[in-house]
């Protein structure tokens, strides 16, 4: 049975670098940054129909390679219960197992990862987040609950 590993976390708490693990294991890597840099964008938040796009795409990918069997990393942010339910009930319905795993980091130290981050340079899974963008993201962010069972990393 394919196994689908969802990722949760804000920008900068280790979803990216978690995903790489698993990629070279063998997982196929979907990630919102990866594909809107492949189109040209370097810098989130993402105009809405790009983000749109790129994520009914990943859906479509999503169910083919379950059906074939292969295991997938999904890197996003997965910042709402809602949107990890969907993503949880995608995966299941598609047969894979699936497993969630939340990257728990305080504020203080996804910001100063940020602008380590901002001064090394872009590449697919480093775009420009700006400051204020990650409070925003922070200030809407719904860690999951105990129910939903997910490993937890803390950085």
């Amino acid at each position: 049975m394919a196994r689908v590993v969802l990722l949760c976390g804000p920008t900068c708490s280790g979803k990216s670098t978690y995903a790489a693990r698993l990629a070279e294991q063998g997982f196929a890597w979907l990630s919102v940054d990866a594909d809107a840099w492949a189109a040209g964008h370097v810098e989130q938040p993402l105009p809405g129909p790009v983000q749109r796009d790129i994520k009914v795409a990943h859906k479509r990918r999503l169910r083919e390679l379950v059906a074939a069997g292969r295991d997938v990393v999904v890197d996003y942010a997965l910042a709402s219960r809602a949107r990890r339910d969907e993503y949880r009930a995608l995966a299941q319905q598609a047969g894979a197992e699936v497993e969630l795993v939340y990257f728990d980091v305080a504020p203080d130290e996804l910001h100063r990862r940020l602008a380590a981050r901002n001064a090394q340079g872009l590449s697919a899974h480093r775009v420009f987040v700006s400051p204020e963008q990650l409070d925003r993201w922070l200030r809407s962010f719904e860690p999951p609950t105990a129910d939903e069972e997910a490993w937890v990393v803390r950085g």
